[in-house]
C-alpha cells in the first residue's frame, strides 16, 4: 500500500494504560490535598467530584485541565485558600498524569513501523500529550478534540485531520484502533470508508503489514 494511505490512533486507553497512570496521579494528588483538609479525600471522592462537573460543562467546550483544577478546589472547600492549593495540586497531578505511561505491548515498535511507509495521526478527546510520552515524533499529524468545538465522533474533528493532512477519506483509516493485548501477535482493526476491515499485524516486532480482511 502507498505512503497515501492515513492510519489514526486515539490515545487513551488504546495505545496505554490511562486508567493505571490516572489512578496513580489521583492517588499521589489526594495524599497531597488531605493535608489540608479536615475531611478525608480519597481517589474515589476526587472521581465522584470532577465526574460532576463533567457533566455539568458544555460538551462542545471542556477544558479538562480547568475541570481537574476546580474538581481539586471543591474538594477542599470552605478553605479560603482552596484555590491556590488546587493549582498545586494539579501540579503534582499532572507530573504523574502526564508523564511515563504504561505503553501496550509492542506499542511504539508497530507505530515506528507503521510511520515508515504511512501517514499516521494522533486524534483524541482526552488532553494525553504526545511529547511527554516520547512518541510526538511517531505521529505525523495530531488532532486534540480540547481545541476544537466538537469532539469525537462528531465526523467534522475527522475532517480537521484530513485537511490538516490534505487527503480524503478514501485513503485513510477514521476511527478507533483496537489494541489487542491477549497475544504477541498485536492486531489493530479499523472500519475502512469502503465498508472493509483492515488488520494490522506485528510479529515478534519484526514487521507490519495490513491485510483487507474477506469481503
Amino acid at each position: 500500500m502507498p505512503r497515501e494511505l492515513l492510519i489514526s490512533f486515539d490515545a487513551d486507553q488504546t495505545l496505554f494504560d490511562f486508567q493505571r497512570i490516572l489512578d496513580e496521579a489521583l492517588i499521589t494528588t489526594a495524599s497531597f490535598l488531605s493535608h489540608y483538609s479536615e475531611k478525608p479525600i480519597t481517589p474515589r471522592r476526587l472521581k465522584r467530584i470532577h465526574k460532576a462537573f463533567v457533566e455539568d460543562a458544555d460538551p462542545n467546550n471542556i477544558r479538562l485541565l480547568e475541570i481537574r483544577r476546580a474538581s481539586f478546589e471543591q474538594a477542599l472547600n470552605p478553605l479560603s485558600n482552596a484555590k491556590e492549593l488546587s493549582e498545586q495540586a494539579l501540579e503534582i497531578f499532572k507530573r504523574v498524569r502526564f508523564g511515563d505511561p504504561y505503553f501496550y505491548p509492542h506499542v511504539k515498535e508497530t507505530l515506528a513501523t507503521l510511520k515508515r511507509n504511512y501517514k499516521t495521526a494522533l486524534i483524541t478527546n482526552g488532553n494525553s500529550c504526545p511529547k511527554s510520552a516520547g512518541i510526538a515524533h511517531l505521529f505525523d499529524f495530531v488532532v486534540m478534540a480540547e481545541e476544537y468545538p466538537y469532539r469525537k465522533p462528531d465526523p467534522r474533528l475527522f475532517d480537521a485531520m484530513l485537511s490538516m493532512a490534505g487527503m480524503s477519506p478514501t485513503n485513510s483509516f477514521m476511527s478507533e484502533i483496537l489494541w489487542n493485548t491477549t497475544s504477541q501477535v498485536q492486531t489493530i482493526s479499523a472500519p475502512h470508508p469502503s465498508g472493509l476491515i483492515l488488520f494490522i499485524t506485528t510479529t515478534a516486532l519484526l514487521s507490519c503489514q495490513i491485510i483487507p480482511s474477506p469481503a
